[in-house]
């Protein structure tokens, strides 16, 4: 067991087996000095089409400016997974984990930018970005149509 100073004692999904039926949350740790941005990229997010319900696969760029706390990499997979059984326009799907991801870390500027793969011949990118310096909730679970 880390000590209680150590970046990791708080955490508790690194190092151990995932379990991707439960419903995880971001974990963060104290920020290192001197890392100004801290940016993930994955193709692995999924959500249900809440007309459809056909899944929606999405590349995902996460990029925040960590002022305290920076998001504990394992947790956001997890996190991410989530989606894969939730309906979720994309647009909608962008400002919820940009909300999370902010209400988490209390980062400054934060963007997140999702690029659905191409259906019936359109490329959809969405963005939301965050200036810094407010304190923003949690986003609501998306609804089905928002």
């Amino acid at each position: 067991m880390p000590p209680d100073d150590s970046p990791t004692a708080g955490l508790t999904l690194l190092g151990r087996p995932t379990n991707h039926s439960e419903d995880t949350g971001l974990e963060v740790f104290p920020a290192p000095a001197n890392v100004t941005s801290v940016t993930f990229t994955g193709k692995e997010l999924t959500a249900r089409c809440p007309v459809t319900g056909q899944p929606d696969f999405y590349s995902l760029v996460l990029t925040y400016h960590p002022i305290r706390s920076c998001v504990e990499s394992k947790s956001l997979k997890l996190y991410l997974t989530r989606f894969r059984d939730q309906e979720a326009f994309c647009e909608g799907l962008a400002a919820l984990v940009l909300g999370d991801v902010v209400a988490a870390t209390r980062c400054g500027p934060a963007s997140v930018v999702l690029r659905q793969q191409v259906r019936g011949g359109l490329e959809l990118t969405a963005r939301a970005d965050h200036e810094g310096g407010a304190d923003v909730e949690p986003s609501p679970e998306p609804e089905a149509g928002a």
